[in-house]
């Protein structure tokens, strides 16, 4: 995982500190993806010509086109607004929450385009987290709320690839707390990880184009899944189908395009080989080819609606 990504990975839930979702190796950057549904986690400059993101998320109702933006107010049940500089590095992001107020995190960064700190304010409390580099280390300071004491140390070792295969994390006492490794192919693709005593092993099959076709992970309580990949002649991903090590399928989902971008997925989930639960999700994009709108339905009911406002540089 690149280093740069963890900033957008931290915010993606506002939630926990971002040495926290270092180790989270399975999110997407925030609320942005690239041919939607596949999030784009290759670089910060994804988002080199967005100035800001606004997304507000409301709850399902048959008659939403219908409403006028108060009446949507009260089905209103997310709504973030991230800001960027012209790096696309992420200046500020803001989750509004509803009887508590905004979550708000800002960033600085140095002369090289690194994060060096972070200071989430929460209502009346805030949190603040540093970061320093040297050579192939980074240590992240988890301070207080007094903004004073050290909590927590946060130190990650990373590769010639810029990926963490090392994360110790400390107690302001210098206690360890954790130790995590992991290894990665050629690739950048995971093939090992040892978090809290689970050892996972991860094997990749790919095709002559450099594609995934599958991905198999089996930790060393001979637990694990494997993932199948397919795609069409223009090289996207069309289904993702993931079974548990005995061939048991638990999922299949399938993706449409339109002019290369994915503006629909179907995921099935699998109960005793049959269909329990379904998830569709569709997408429409502005001109510039990035998702302005999600509408999701479980079960074919319609349960969530996401509109996103971009603004951009050169506009």
């Amino acid at each position: 995982m690149n280093f740069k990504l963890l900033i957008a990975l931290m915010i993606s839930t506002c939630v926990y500190s971002q040495s926290e979702f270092i180790n989270n190796r399975n999110q997407g950057q925030i609320n942005f993806c690239d041919q939607c549904g596949n999030y784009d986690n290759e670089s910060s400059d994804t988002y080199s010509d967005i100035l800001s993101i606004e997304l507000k998320g409301y709850k399902g109702s048959p008659i939403f086109n219908d409403l006028d933006e108060n009446a949507k107010q009260k089905l209103l049940e997310e709504h973030t607004y991230s800001e960027y500089d012209k790096n696309g590095n992420v200046l500020e992001f803001k989750d509004y929450e509803y009887l508590v107020g905004s979550n708000t995190f800002k960033f600085e960064y140095n002369e090289n385009g690194k994060v060096k700190s972070l200071i989430n304010n929460q209502g009346s409390t805030e949190h603040k987290e540093t970061f320093s580099y040297k050579d192939n280390l980074i240590t992240n300071y988890v301070f207080k709320y007094d903004g004073v004491e050290v909590d927590r140390i946060i130190k990650f070792k990373i590769n010639d690839q810029n990926l963490v295969i090392n994360r110790k994390e400390f107690f302001g006492n210098g206690n360890l707390y954790k130790d995590d490794n992991y290894k990665f192919d050629l690739k950048g693709n995971e093939i090992f990880s040892d978090s809290y005593g689970v050892k996972t092993t991860t094997t990749y099959k790919y095709d002559s184009a450099g594609r995934i076709l599958r991905k198999k992970s089996v930790n060393n309580y001979k637990k694990g899944f494997q993932t199948d990949f397919r795609y069409n002649e223009t090289g996207n991903l069309i289904e993702r189908k993931i079974t548990n090590v005995n061939g048991k399928l638990f999922s299949k989902t399938t993706y449409e395009y339109k002019s290369d971008l994915m503006i629909k997925s179907v995921e099935l989930n699998y109960s005793g080989g049959k269909v329990y639960s379904s998830e569709i999700k569709e997408y429409d994009f502005n001109n510039n080819e990035n998702w302005i709108k999600e509408v999701t339905f479980r079960n074919d009911i319609l349960t969530s609606i996401r509109e996103r406002e971009i603004s951009y540089r050169n506009e």
